[in-house]
């Protein structure tokens, strides 16, 4: 469960730690900070752009209203078991 959660947190961290160690090895320090700050707000971008925002729908009303709206929908189902 703690590796389905926060993976894309791990893998950015990941990132960063290999584009640090990889520019700071060959290039000047001035480089390695440009290079760490691009990648930060690379991987920050891409995790705000490509999250969505979960709405709770409560009633079969509601659900209907959502399907016949015309706008693409997402429906996750979730089980205990």
């Amino acid at each position: 469960m703690f590796i389905n959660q926060y993976s894309s947190i791990v893998t950015g961290l990941l990132i960063l730690l290999i584009v640090t160690f990889a520019t700071w090895r060959t290039f000047e320090l001035k480089w390695t900070i440009i290079a760490v700050s691009i990648t930060f707000i690379s991987i920050t971008s891409f995790q705000i752009i490509g999250s969505t925002t979960s709405s709770s729908i409560s009633s079969i009303v509601e659900l209907d209203n959502v399907l016949t709206s015309g706008k693409p929908v997402l429906l996750e189902l979730y089980s205990n078991y």
